[in-house]
């Protein structure tokens, strides 16, 4: 199916003629909701008191039970890092979510997997120049603060047909709206450093980390979160808010062979206004423009003038109309998006020299190399212009049951580029002379130092490079426009409510359309609304990825070489760079089966699901080592199952003492995951590529997609939250109870079954065998204290103190190494960490 136009028709309507209100009697209505228990409001009250560390988006969903975090990602060895956490809702790849900010996706899909699934720069970018590399992006776009929303929905299972493009979980940020009521502002500030934090760290890799000598080691940091948000009203029924919202780290770094130290920073920035207008009783528009820019300043391994940035983020801009109808309710919404990421680099020339008299430095002892320079500056950029409409019935009844319709549509026109302005160039195979045959030397030969004083590519009479490279400017545009269209019913018949939808995409990238069912089902056992049993079967499709259509512009880079200088330059083979190729990809898409049963008693709530997930057509990679150049392409071969058993249990009503008022809520969960995904993302080879179809564990031969999962696979997790409110001094006291299942580090090796290997079981070819090495499990204690004080209704201080792993509980985690796998070191988790701030309101 091919869409070379697209009918727009928007369907636009008043209750009266659009004005100022007017004096309306309506009928009474009847209000019929869908209870679903699956999917977690986070409301302004929990964003404020969420105990936690940066402050992001992903960081708010710890108390999720379909979430699970990178178990490596925030180790205490790069604390000074300020990137939003990667997340896996049901194992599922972390860059398979859909991040929304009022309904519009924020992810990355150009290159979601740059930073890696621990959200950093990976260690390689610092030690080599890779030129065939896109800029590094991170799963998220734009890194939005907490600050800035007034609620997060988070849609884990039983998702409604009205979100798409995910095969994780869909995640909608609210922004905060102005209000015409009262002019308001606050202003906050909170940080944290190095000073109050402890470190756990390996004794091999001690001294290395605490003298900063590598690039990527934070032993050193100070983090700043500003925060400034004033609303303005601009008359009694339209208002102005303007927020801006600074996180930032600086992160000193010792080039110990360069004998100075540098500062690296970590940046971003959300400038966000907004308006409001209430028409009338029927009418409602707004706007929002929001520019979320973050940087993060890095250095070359010991090089001079090495330095380079890593940005992404840009400007998103939304424009809605809300409208308010006896017979339904519609939202439509026009936005644009512009975001880029980029490595830049201060400079467009790579130099590796040697040492001589006037390159008084080395990058490498071993090597007596000296490295200065960079090769340029590399952008891609995505652009989206995208209209959607959502509308809402109002409840019709036929028969004894109660109808609630809903449909939607929606329309994204995306181009994508990758661009490179100048030519890049890279020296290297310094000489500072040349050997020749000398009968009266006792060798031989002897050596003639470079004594030429004018020449090219050299420094006069000192050295002479044997070796250049040239990196031709690029610029290529891909265009993956989407159409989507749902269709659902929220239906009230005695005792049940059901909710059939359906959703149907085209995505230009696959050229197909793709229909996603979902149906809930919620029955009250005693039709009194306490004891509920819920059942779901759903289906959904993964967004479009253009990662391998724009790398594919990278396709040589000229080299040239020289023995002698007197030879003079002569052009050598190209280096061809992987040609990535798209052979008939389908859309990955997940199948989800999910029960529930939740019980009221005694002012709690109880709610215990089963989620089981089965991903099919994931991506993966597959190489032709014989074609020349190499090729690469994405494959549907990737596959995963998972179950996720959890009980959740709070208070429904505060707990009012006559000292203190209670919230309290308790969660754990349980996930097994099975895949053949053993990969970090979708570069991983697939299993055919090696001649595997088996894999070996613990002692059971079994086919390879029954392997459990090497990444986000914590069995086990539970936490207990009780948040304490003492009215009579304005203070807070939240406390966190985290359980955690220990890390499980994994391998695969390939071996040959035989005869010999008793877990064969007659097979022959070559198998996978799993290995694993499981931590020991842990607790960790988490307070956040805030202090308020009033000094009028309308001024209010706070004072703020979290304090993360209270006791200082030492968490082993992954094995890393700096050095290509020569050598590995014991990483852990942070130890008790501080942060403070404040808060004023008026």
């Amino acid at each position: 199916m091919k869409l070379n136009k697209l009918s727009v028709f928007i369907v636009l309507y008043c209750s009266t003629p659009c004005g100022y209100a007017q004096d309306i009697q309506l009928d009474t209505i009847d209000v019929f909701g869908t209870r679903s228990d699956d999917n977690e409001k986070i409301t302004t009250q929990d964003i404020e008191s969420s105990v936690g560390a940066d402050r992001n988006i992903t960081d708010l969903l710890k108390e999720n039970n379909a979430i699970r975090y990178s178990s490596n990602g925030k180790n205490s060895q790069m604390l000074g890092e300020i990137a939003p956490a990667n997340v896996s809702f049901y194992g599922e790849r972390y860059y398979n979510n859909n991040l929304m900010l009022n309904g519009v996706s924020i992810n990355n899909n150009i290159n979601p997997v740059g930073m890696g699934e621990n959200g950093r720069l990976p260690f390689d970018h610092t030690a080599t120049i890779l030129p065939s590399e896109l800029p590094r992006g991170h799963a998220q776009s734009f890194w939005v603060s907490p600050s800035l929303l007034e609620e997060v929905d988070v849609h884990a299972s039983n998702v409604s047909s009205e979100f798409g493009g995910f095969t994780g979980g869909a995640v909608n940020a609210k922004l905060k709206k102005p209000t015409a009521d009262k002019a308001y502002g606050s202003l906050s500030y909170r940080t944290t450093r190095a000073a109050w934090t402890k470190f756990h760290l390996d004794g091999d890799y001690q001294e290395a980390f605490e003298q900063a000598y590598l690039p990527l080691a934070q032993p050193e940091f100070i983090k700043h979160e500003y925060n400034l948000t004033l609303n303005q009203p601009i008359n009694d029924h339209s208002a102005l808010l303007f927020s801006y919202d600074r996180q930032q780290s600086d992160i000193p770094l010792q080039q110990r062979y360069l004998d100075r130290w540098v500062t690296q920073e970590r940046k971003s920035k959300n400038i966000l206004l907004s308006y409001e207008n209430v028409i009338n009783d029927a009418n409602i528009v707004s706007a929002n423009l929001l520019y979320a820019p973050h940087a993060g300043s890095y250095f070359l391994d010991n090089a001079k003038d090495g330095r380079f940035v890593e940005s992404g983020g840009g400007l998103l801009g939304e424009l809605t109309w809300e409208s308010f109808t006896p017979w339904g309710d519609s939202t439509t919404t026009l936005h644009y998006r512009n975001d880029k990421n980029q490595t830049k680099y201060d400079a467009d020339t790579l130099y590796r020299y040697t040492k001589t008299p006037s390159i008084d430095w080395v990058s490498d002892p071993g090597t007596d190399e000296a490295t200065k320079g960079g090769i340029g500056k590399r952008t891609t950029e995505q652009k989206s212009i995208g209209i959607r409409q959502n509308i809402e019935f109002e409840p019709r009844t036929f028969a004894s049951s109660a109808h609630t319709f809903k449909v939607g549509w929606s329309f994204e026109r995306n181009t994508s580029k990758v661009k490179q302005g100048k030519l890049a160039q890279q020296y290297s195979g310094a000489k500072t002379g040349s050997y020749y045959e000398d009968p009266s030397s006792p060798y031989g030969y002897s050596f003639k130092p470079f004594d030429l004083r004018d020449c090219e590519d050299c420094i006069p009479g000192e050295q002479f490079f044997t070796s250049k490279s040239l990196y031709y400017p690029v610029n290529a545009q891909v265009s993956h426009n989407r159409t989507a269209l749902y269709l659902e019913d929220n239906i009230k018949w005695h005792g049940f409510t059901f909710r059939p939808g359906v959703r149907l995409d085209y995505a230009q990238f696959t050229k197909e359309v793709n229909i996603a069912p979902r149906f809930y089902m919620d029955y009250d056992l005693q039709a009194k609304d306490r004891t509920h049993f819920s059942l779901g079967l759903n289906r959904y499709y993964a967004s479009g990825l253009i990662d391998y259509k724009l790398r594919s512009a990278y396709t040589f880079h000229d080299n040239f070489s020289r023995w002698e200088y007197a030879d003079g330059w002569s052009l050598g083979t190209p280096t061809q760079y992987v040609a990535y190729k798209n052979k008939g990809l389908t859309t990955p898409y997940s199948d989800e089966i999910a029960l529930g049963l939740s019980h009221e008693m005694a002012n709690t709530l109880w709610r215990f699901e089963w989620i089981n997930r089965h991903s099919k057509k994931q991506l993966m990679s597959k190489i032709d080592y014989q074609a020349n150049p190499q090729e690469r392409w994405l494959v549907n071969e990737g596959e995963h199952r998972s179950n996720n058993f959890s009980l959740k249990l709070n208070n429904i009503e505060p707990i009012k003492m006559k000292w203190v008022d209670l919230n309290w809520s308790i969660g754990a969960s349980y996930q097994k995951t099975t895949t053949n995904q053993t990969g970090s993302d979708y570069t991983q080879r697939t299993w055919g590529d090696y001649d595997v179809q088996k894999v070996i564990v613990k002692d059971e031969l079994k086919p390879i997609e029954e392997t459990p999962a090497t990444r986000f696979n914590q069995p086990w997790l539970a936490y207990a939250r009780l948040d304490t409110h003492f009215p009579s001094i304005g203070l807070n006291w939240s406390q966190r109870l985290n359980y955690q299942s220990g890390y499980r580090e994994t391998s695969l090796s390939g071996i040959r079954c035989s005869a010999k290997i008793a877990a064969c079981g007659g097979y022959n070819g070559i198998v996978a065998k799993y290995e694993e090495v499981k931590y020991p499990n842990h607790f960790t204690v988490d307070w956040l204290f805030e202090w308020k004080k009033k000094f009028t209704n309308e001024h209010e201080l706070s004072v703020n103190l979290t304090a993360l792993n209270v006791f200082n509980t030492v968490i082993k985690v992954q094995k890393e190494s700096y050095d290509y796998g020569n050598t590995y070191y014991q990483t852990y988790l942070p130890g008790r960490q501080f942060w403070l701030g404040a808060k004023y309101r008026w």
